[in-house]
This record gives C-alpha cells, structure tokens and sequence, in this order.
C-alpha cells in the first residue's frame, strides 16, 4: 500500500480514492473492542500508535510507538484507558487507548502518528472518524459501542 500511495501522490492523483483504501475503510467499520476495566467518560476517542498508514510494524516497534503516546497523553493530562481494539474475530488486534479528551485535539494526535482514522464515542454511539482518509470518506455511526464489545 506505501507504495501505491506514493505513486498516486507522485503523479499527481492525490484526490482519486484508492481501492485499497476503500477496502481498509470497510475494514474499520467492523471493529471489536476488549475492554479490561469500565470506561466512565461519555464522549472519548480510540487511538492507537501501531502501524502507521495501516502498514504493518513489528510487535516491539508497535509497543515503543504506543509507549510514547501514552506518555503524550499522560503529559497531557488526559484521563484513558487501555484496551485492545480488532477484528471481529481478533485475529488482528491493535493495543489503543479510550482517552477523555476533545474530537479536535485526538484527531490532532491521531494525524501526529500517521493514523488512518480513529473511533469517537459520544453517549454510547461509537463513530469512525477519517483522518488520514479525512479527503475521501465521511464520518460514519457504527452503532451502539456497547455492542462492539468482547467478553
């Protein structure tokens, strides 16, 4: 895929959707979390350091990127929680954080680490925000959060 999307920058297609991209975007409607402890906030996002622009990292390069954002987000005062965002199945897992903090800002974060989108839950509905995809797709309800949790 990094290679595709710099072709496509490279000449000059940068506002054409990628079918890799509108396939990842189907990808991140289907989330399931696993959630150790309760999350009290009412409005929080789910970010992720882990594999940049949806490329594949290493578990220890995964695990240093997520060390340094929660050391951001600690820095910033911002309450969380750790959880593991996945497939339905949970064959791919990402460790995430659900952190206390406004839209603007987490998108903000998500963008610093190179990230294709995030998850904006506001009272139980869980939405999927583009970032880096921001161009091309909309933000779209996925429903009820609570129904997107594993037990």
């Amino acid at each position: 895929m990094n290679f595709l999307f710099c072709h496509y920058f490279k000449y000059g297609m940068e506002n054409e959707v990628m079918p890799e991209s509108s396939i990842l975007w189907k990808h991140y409607q289907t989330p399931c979390f696993d959630v150790p402890t309760s999350i009290d906030f009412s409005s929080f996002g789910i970010i992720t350091a882990s594999n940049p622009e949806s490329i594949a990292h290493t578990d220890a390069q995964n695990n240093e990127r997520n060390a340094q954002l929660e050391h951001y987000i600690s820095e910033c005062g911002w309450e969380y929680v750790s959880l593991t965002a996945g497939s339905p199945d949970m064959l791919w897992q990402e460790s995430s954080f659900a952190v206390k903090a406004n839209r603007s800002d987490l998108f903000a974060v998500s963008e610093t680490w190179q990230q294709n989108a995030f998850y904006w839950v506001n009272n139980k509905n869980l939405i999927l925000v583009p970032v880096l995809l921001a161009p091309h797709f909309q933000p779209v309800n996925l429903g009820h959060f609570d129904n997107r949790l594993t037990f």
